[in-house]
């Protein structure tokens, strides 16, 4: 195999893991927003494990409150990715 064959699979393989890392971003908001629709009273999911509504909003803003690191994780790995490959794999499907 070549270099520029493997470095080529290398950077794919960096863009999917990169792209694995900002949907994990993404997903973290996930008990904000349903801890947001029960307070509106859209929906009910109770305590869901927490004592009080005030344990579960408390571990819902600490969940994304690290969101700021990962998406300089994500900018800085895939920086590194383009100067490996030669290529920008902001989307690796392309």
């Amino acid at each position: 195999m070549s270099s520029d064959a493997l470095r080529n699979r290398v950077g794919l393989l960096i863009a999917w893991l990169n792209f694995v890392l900002l949907m994990a971003c993404v997903l973290k908001f996930i008990p904000v927003a349903l801890w947001k629709l029960e307070n509106l009273k859209w929906i009910d999911i109770g305590n869901a494990g927490f004592s009080s509504q005030a344990e579960q909003q408390a571990w819902a803003l600490d969940l994304i409150s690290d969101t700021h690191l990962i998406l300089l994780v994500w900018l800085s790995v895939g920086l590194l990715n383009r100067w490996f490959s030669g290529r920008a794999w902001w989307r690796p499907w392309r």
